[in-house]
């Protein structure tokens, strides 16, 4: 087994799936600069991409790559990016794995596939990793859309955290693979087998929750108020948390109920998870439209309109904490009232609105060390960003129920 296919195969694949263009970046920079550094130079992974084509380690090439890399960085760090980017982030990944691919793998690393032309057996050869970048990348992606869907406005900051944490996965995954291939290779399984258990333990968590319908034993969720299967009613569900998880408390007003469920992104049907953005959103599970005309979003609307007064009032008090009391104080407003505005914001529209909010924001934490304006610091941001989330919401409301 060659450098070239253990650096691309069991290596650099996860590397890809994270951040594309950062790890091509770091690959063509050791394809170019590599072997000239003395104690590198002798490295098994430099010796393997040394032989690189010459445009790949172009000074237009590094340029290009080092400024996509730059805007992968920021385009993953804004929520609205990565919700436009959902549906081709893996498969974009992959093709770029396969390119690299194609640039690095020599015929020396060709005659391990079995075909008569070198040429073939290279291109054969690099669909072995780009396929593994595909399943890792879309293993990625089902583990944060379901972050996304417990905090869609990631008001915990643990999306934020993770996708730092994978810049500095892909710099240094990537130079123990040049210094310590065996190191690179541990980290490889460790990938794999982290997905595996995180994947089988959000699947378990909601297994373990369900409850069987009395009518049809159908697995249901704790909060559903209906049976997806057999549109039974559930005479007591429980009551929905702000992360959309079952609370040990009965629901009593099974209307009021069904809005809390639509707050936290759930069908307010049958209580599964919505995917998507937008405010037509149909729920896999039952078919219920989330809102399928204005009446269903003017009624939400005054659900949420109802709660202001109460988390207004609650706001002030964390505002009597000087400075300790603001940021447990956003996120109270944003997890119990705001987020369930975002939730259902188009990216296009939620793009410009978060702006304006944070300008809002800037703005009003600036005044907080002033006497008694500052008391009115956290009221003022949560009706600020309240109205200015519903402004954008109902400029997406839906006129007639999707056929």
């Amino acid at each position: 087994m060659t450098a070239a296919w253990f650096l691309q195969t069991l290596v650099a694949s996860p590397f890809f799936a994270s951040r594309a263009f950062l790890a091509t970046f770091v690959t063509a920079l050791a394809a170019r600069f590599g072997p000239d550094v003395p104690w590198l130079g002798s490295s098994k992974a430099i010796e393997a991409v040394a032989h690189a084509p010459s445009w790949f380690v172009h000074d237009g090439t590094l340029a290009v790559l080092a400024s996509l890399a730059a805007l992968e960085f920021v385009a993953t760090k804004s929520q609205d990016a990565r919700r436009l980017m959902d549906s081709v982030d893996a498969y974009a990944k992959a093709a770029l794995s396969l390119a690299v691919s194609l640039a690095i793998l020599s015929p020396d690393d060709a005659s391990l596939v079995p075909v008569a032309q070198a040429g073939a057996g290279t291109a054969a050869l690099a669909l072995i990793p780009a396929g593994l970048t595909l399943v890792l990348a879309r293993a990625r992606g089902r583990f944060f859309t379901f972050l996304g869907d417990v905090d869609d406005a990631d008001d915990l900051g643990m999306q934020r955290l993770l996708l730092w944490a994978e810049d500095g996965w892909v710099v240094f995954g990537l130079s123990f693979a040049v210094f310590f291939p065996g190191l690179a290779l541990v980290l490889f399984l460790m990938t794999i087998a982290a997905l595996a258990v995180v994947t089988r333990g959000v699947r378990w968590m909601d297994a373990r929750k369900r409850e069987a319908c009395a009518a049809c034993e159908h697995p249901l969720h704790p909060t559903a108020p209906h049976c997806p299967a057999c549109r039974s009613s559930v005479e007591a569900p429980s009551k929905v948390g702000v992360f959309g998880q079952a609370r040990p408390h009965r629901a009593r007003n099974l209307d009021v109920h069904g809005l809390e469920l639509v707050s936290r992104k759930r069908c307010s049907y049958c209580a599964e998870r919505l995917s998507g953005h937008g405010t037509s959103l149909t729920c896999s599970a039952c078919g219920t439209v989330t809102f399928a005309g204005p009446a269903d979003l003017d009624r939400y609307l005054s659900h949420l309109d109802r709660q202001l007064p109460r988390t207004v009032a609650i706001c002030f008090a964390f505002s009597a904490v000087p400075l300790l009391g603001i940021v447990p104080g956003i996120i109270y407003y944003r997890l119990s009232l705001v987020s369930g505005l975002i939730r259902y914001v188009p990216p296009t529209t939620g793009c410009a609105t978060r702006w304006v909010v944070r300008a809002l924001n800037l703005v009003l934490i600036c005044l907080q060390p002033v006497p008694i304006l500052g008391a009115f610091l956290l009221p003022a941001m949560c009706v600020g960003n309240y109205l200015l989330y519903r402004r954008a919401l109902t400029g997406e409301a839906p006129v007639s129920v999707p056929a």
